[in-house]
């Protein structure tokens, strides 16, 4: 199975730095260094995690994501928010400084 490679303009550069360097070893018959550069992309990139495999770590760490506020970052939050003024920004203002008041209250 083929594992995903870069697209567009990263894949591009990089093939471009594997034709110079076969065009340095002496290759110039064109069909054998396109074989040769599309080969050598495709060997660099086998060990390349698949879009499963990358999807499955990414999940993976969301479900580890802590979703509780220290009061540290509720103080940050408040700190940031104070002198907002539009309809969004108020309401996460108030929200955390509700959360940092009752965890203040807690300990």
């Amino acid at each position: 199975m083929l594992t995903p490679r870069k697209l567009g303009y990263a894949m591009m550069l990089e093939k471009d730095a594997i034709r110079k360097q076969l065009l340095a070893d002496g290759i110039v018959d064109d069909v054998e260094l396109y074989f040769l550069i599309e080969q050598r992309y495709i060997d660099a990139h086998a060990n390349d995690k698949t879009y499963r495999e990358r999807s499955q770590q990414i999940a993976s760490r969301a479900a580890h994501l802590q979703l509780e506020f220290t009061k540290e970052e509720l103080v940050k939050l408040v700190e940031h928010f104070e002198y907002a003024n539009d309809p969004i920004s108020i309401s996460i203002f108030d929200k955390a400084k509700e959360l940092l008041r009752r965890k203040s209250d807690s300990t």
